[in-house]
């Protein structure tokens, strides 16, 4: 296959996708789905099995970590993360969910699941296994690849 056509299909899909999920999701939601927070909390959720630093956590969700830095102390007061300490090293410090932030990303995505109900209602069911074909496998072989850079 050509690369460079892979690749303009992936631009386009990728458009099309931001343009669903800006219309589509996150309406009355507990937290915009296009939000920086949102991305705060699915990354948290994300990394289950290992602790987040601040840095990590920044590089994650693409914004600097001063920028994270207020997002956060605004999550932490809110009772939706928290902040521990290493026991090697008290400079480090780790950021993960509470189970009130677990709570409102799990309502948060229940709605979006609405959202995609209704937005899937216009499709027939052939064409909705072949989107879940799809989108099972493009989550597989992304969660398999690190991003560049």
């Amino acid at each position: 296959m050509n690369s460079e056509y892979a690749a303009e299909c992936f631009v386009e899909f990728s458009i099309q996708f931001a343009l669903m999920i800006r219309s589509q999701f996150g309406k009355i939601a507990p937290v915009k789905t296009d939000s920086t927070t949102f991305r705060i909390l699915a990354a948290l959720q994300k990394s289950t099995d290992q602790l987040l630093t601040m840095s990590e956590l920044a590089r994650e969700v693409s914004i600097a970590k001063q920028q994270l830095t207020q997002r956060v102390n605004s999550l932490e007061e809110a009772g939706l993360v928290q902040r521990s300490h290493s026991s090697e090293n008290r400079r480090q410090v780790y950021i993960s969910l509470t189970p009130r932030g677990r709570q409102l990303l799990a309502e948060t995505k229940q709605q979006m699941a609405q959202d995609v109900l209704s937005f899937l209602s216009c499709y027939s069911e052939s064409e909705q296994e072949e989107i879940v074909h799809c989108l099972t496998r493009l989550t597989e072989l992304f969660a398999v690849k690190e991003p560049l850079g």
